[in-house]
């Protein structure tokens, strides 16, 4: 009872003197001399908004700043006819000094302009006058430091009882004063000496202060534009460093911005490396950009890191120790292994805190990968925030020693003075937590040993559409990515052969892939203009890595011989079939080399209207729908219905191109018209079956294929999409109920419940994989490989894979136009790993390689031989430094194993690395290999050294 009345009276004097301090100006707008309506979320104008305010007596010698809150995608704040702010969407709050010293009756004509935001009405928000006097009696302060003692009352009840009954007399003697009318700021003053008793308490807890501008490489601007963004960012944090030096540290991650003002403002960059050998500027994050956290091959996050530290060692003289992700929309589970093995201490986000169905349990923990690998992690407060003194005691409330991230973002921004100014004023106050400057890094070192563990992935419940939209840039990035491994394999064994390595070339292809990695380029969260930037830099890329490999030959570049695939433009002397005016040929590829015509027997294949058969599989084709209706496998069926496709109205979100509407289920559309059927390919090699559907204004030409060689069934879509607001899905009906779903991580598998319980389980309810899933019971079960589509859901007996959305913001055309979509179905006995998926995902996702066949045939390539078949090689590449070679393994299976590797070359020395290329162990070789024991879901680095190349 004596809490709640407490509580009561906190609030109520709050209340009264923030009154006091502030004057609400949102009701008086007007606009051509109308009041403007005003509804719950503000004032919606159509015009400039304009206001004549006067200054109160009582507010005689103020300082007076305008203040307020806007949604729109250009702001002005004009004061007496002069333009005094101007803002946007990130940069929305108005902090507009009126006068130093106020002089009732001094009238202020007052102007606010904003430009309609996209999809949405403009907005003023909020909008006061604040007045703050220097002086223990401030009204506005002392309502602050109750909102504080509010925010900690059980805190302090708790620990301080001794102090409970003076403070609760103290308020209840406030409540009368102010009941009975205003309270001088004299005898204020004369008040809150009755509160600093509590003071020493107050001041155990802390508040690590760090100044951070978040700015996105590219999002609603584009890529150049951000250079100017940065200049501006870097530079007004430097300003701000003069002016308050006991203040402000600054954190900033992305190399690339860094590799930017090399070139754009030299002179900056050398300010801010003298910043950082000071100690008050921190680099972070270590990455190239701050990158998508399910997306990339887990080969490219690798490089991330390495790439985006070698950047951070040149321009500023130090790695990064804390990896800074703050906006990626969720992270797969071998995160921790690969941070960790990069040398990272720590790892910062705040994402989940948008968590759309539960709240996560923990602001610093260890976070557990699938491989037991574990790093500490911390959450910060939202991005954009202010010096918010009550917010921030909310913070404390439940950690007695937090950070708090502050500026201005993701247009970057950063500091304000009045964020520094409040900052300061607050240090001051001996009714707050002890405020002090810091890093993350060094705040990082702050946090205990003992810690909640958290396992496995950190899922984002929101920007489940990340998954899927703009299905051109995913397929792009996900062929290029490839090709450049494929690449960089096919020029390191060239170089093995006395070749130049082309390190420069491959580097600069390296930065060309990993911008298209960004968080809003990737998810497909950004607008035209930025596409069109990346797709003239994937043509660069395209063009580069053209000029790397040449052609005329065809390389393997898998670690495993493999049989292959290609359309020729003549008949070969081989085994062939013909396909429109092409030839159908298989090639047999050793590892590691050049691929030549197969010319062994080719298994049967048989074919009738409805039907493909081979050794394996028998495909039964639905005649009024076109789907695969049934798979027959060793004597049992597969499916539980037919394969068909299903499309969704999707729409009524507002993050558009990042959501999915979460009862997009209750909106079906109609099955797509199948309006022709037909064999298209009878054999030898292949038979083929072609539907043609019609939905809504697209059309979709679906192609069942049958291999002679293969138990694989191929199913290739070809879309002219034409749907606004329509999620897209193929459907698998299975003959059994599995209770889990395994999904392919980078480098590494998970599973996911299909029969979820918790309400953090069934917010899962759209996630992401790698390159395929799998779902088996009693000795079968079925894998589905992509070569790209990310996207998926799961009952018992169905798996969904996302093909297509088509949002309408913020890049209108979204997944409009033609898409070529690839998947395979592998039917098998037992379990995933026994079904060897892992390998013939990769084989779908991985062509052989054009290339120039006298880079491998002048000296011949032994290859290389890499056993068991769940340990794959990541990697094979110069080192960074040009002494010797890189050797990446991870073991795809779970298992703990010992692995056999046989590279043919004669080795002199084998050292485990980090992923920064550094030897941390010396590993015994044999005359061509060495064996080595790898834990389950181990991603580990070789340096080797060749007894003839070094």
């Amino acid at each position: 009872m004596e809490e709640a009345r407490l509580e009561v009276g906190l609030d109520f004097c709050r209340e009264q003197l923030q009154q006091s301090s502030r004057a609400d100006l949102l009701a008086g707008w007007q606009g051509e001399g109308q009041p403007c309506q005003r509804e719950a979320k503000g004032v919606f104008p159509v015009e400039p908004l304009h206001q004549t305010w006067r200054v109160p007596a009582s507010w005689a010698g103020a300082h007076l700043t305008l203040r307020g809150r806007w949604w729109a995608a250009r702001a002005e704040v004009w004061v007496d006819g002069t333009l005094r702010q101007v803002g946007d969407l990130f940069d929305d709050r108005a902090v507009v000094e009126l006068t130093a010293a106020a002089v009732p009756g001094t009238e202020f004509h007052l102007e606010i302009r904003l430009q309609r935001p996209p999809r949405d009405r403009p907005a003023l928000v909020a909008s006061w006058v604040e007045a703050w006097f220097d002086e223990p009696g401030d009204w506005g302060t002392v309502a602050t430091e109750l909102a504080v003692l509010r925010a900690l009352l059980p805190l302090w009840q708790q620990e301080r009882p001794d102090l409970v009954d003076g403070v609760a007399v103290a308020i209840a003697e406030l409540s009368r004063l102010l009941a009975d009318g205003d309270v001088s700021r004299s005898g204020l003053a004369h008040w809150r000496e009755q509160l600093l008793a509590l003071g020493p308490w107050l001041q155990t807890r802390s508040i690590g202060l760090l100044g951070h501008a978040h700015i996105d490489v590219a999002w609603l601007w584009t890529i150049a534009e951000t250079h100017g963004v940065c200049q501006r960012t870097f530079a007004s944090a430097v300003q701000l460093r003069s002016q308050f030096p006991d203040v402000l540290t600054f954190n900033q991650s992305t190399a690339l911005f860094y590799r930017w003002l090399a070139t754009d403002d030299p002179s900056l960059l050398t300010q801010i490396q003298g910043a950082i050998a000071a100690g008050w500027w921190e680099p972070a994050g270590g990455m190239w950009v701050e990158p998508d956290g399910n997306l990339p091959l887990g080969e490219c996050s690798i490089r991330q890191m390495l790439y985006g530290q070698q950047t951070f060692q040149h321009l500023t003289g130090q790695r990064a120790t804390v990896a800074w992700l703050p906006d990626t929309f969720g992270f797969h589970g071998q995160w921790p292994q690969l941070l960790q093995k990069a040398g990272f201490t720590a790892f910062f986000t705040q994402k989940l805190s948008w968590n759309d169905t539960t709240v996560f349990p923990y602001r610093a923990f260890w976070w557990e990968g699938i491989d037991g690998s574990r790093i500490r992690s911390y959450f910060t407060n939202a991005l954009g925030a202010e010096i918010d003194p009550a917010a921030m005691a909310e913070r404390v409330a439940t950690e007695p020693h937090s950070l708090w991230l502050y500026g201005v973002g993701d247009h970057g921004g950063g500091p304000t003075a009045d964020m520094l100014t409040t900052a300061r004023r607050w240090q001051r106050s001996p009714l707050f937590p002890r405020l002090y400057p810091t890093t993350a890094a060094a705040f990082a070192k702050t946090l205990p040993d003992e810690l909640p563990v958290w396992r496995g992935e950190l899922y984002l419940e929101f920007h489940r559409g990340t998954y899927t939209t703009k299905a051109d840039v995913k397929q792009r990035y996900r062929r290029q990515a490839i090709a450049l491994l494929a690449t960089e394999t096919y020029r390191a064994i060239a170089a093995l052969g006395e070749h130049p390595y082309p390190h420069a070339d491959l580097r600069m292809a390296w930065e060309r892939l990993l911008i298209q990695e960004f968080h809003d380029i990737l998810p497909g969260t950004s607008i035209p203009e930025v596409f069109a930037e990346v797709t003239a830099i994937a043509q660069e890329l395209d063009s580069l890595l053209q000029s790397l490999r040449g052609g005329g030959g065809w390389f393997n570049a898998l670690a495993w011989s493999r049989r292959a695939w290609r359309m020729v433009d003549t008949p070969p002397d081989t085994p062939h079939q013909a396909v429109g005016t092409q030839y159908l040929v298989a090639m047999q590829a050793p590892a590691w080399g050049l691929a030549q015509p197969d010319r062994g027997p080719v298994p049967p294949l048989r074919a009738t209207a409805l039907t493909l058969e081979n050794t394996w599989l028998r495909v039964e084709v639905d005649p009024h729908t076109g789907d695969v209706a049934q798979i027959h496998w060793a004597g049992r069926t597969v499916l539980r219905g037919p394969c068909g496709l299903q499309g969704f109205r999707d729409e009524g979100q507002y993050w558009d191109a990042w959501n999915i509407d979460p009862h997009y289920g209750n909106h079906p559309l109609p099955a797509p018209e199948l309006t022709a059927i037909a064999p298209t390919e009878t054999g030898p090699l292949r038979a083929a079956i072609q539907s043609s559907l019609r939905l809504g204004a697209s059309t979709i030409e679906r192609t069942v294929r049958l291999y002679a060689h293969h138990a694989f069934v191929e199913i290739v879509y070809d879309l002219d999409w034409q749907e606004s607001a329509v999620l897209l899905k193929a459907a698998f009906p299975l003959a059994w109920a599995a209770e889990f779903v395994t999904y392919e991580i980078p480098l590494g598998a998970i599973e996911r419940t299909t029969q979820p319980q918790t309400p953090a389980a069934k917010a899962q309810w759209e996630v992401p994989a790698q390159f395929w899933v799998d779902t088996h019971t009693d000795g079968l079960g079925l894998a589905i490989a992509t070569d790209s589509q990310y996207g998926w859901d799961a009952q018992p007996d169905t798996l969904r894979l996302s093909l297509l959305r088509s949002p309408q913001w913020p890049c209108p055309e979204s997944d409009r136009g033609q898409h070529q979509f690839t998947l395979r179905l592998y039917p098998h006995n037992g379990d995933w790993r026994t079904a060897d998926i892992v390998r013939q995902a990769w084989e779908l996702n991985t062509p052989l390689l054009p290339c120039d066949p006298q880079h491998i045939t002048e000296h011949p390539a032994p290859g290389i031989t890499v056993a068991p078949a769940s340990v794959l090689v990541s990697a094979f590449k110069q080192a960074e430094d040009g002494q010797g070679w890189i050797l990446r393994l991870y073991e795809s299976h779970g298992c703990s194993t010992t692995a056999h590797i046989a590279l043919g070359w004669p080795l002199a020395q084998v050292q485990r690395c980090n992923l920064f290329e550094e030897p941390v162990g010396e590993v015994p070789a044999q005359a061509d290999g060495f064996p080595i024991a790898l834990s389950p879901f181990a991603v580990e680095t070789f340096h080797l050294t060749f007894a003839l190349w070094g």
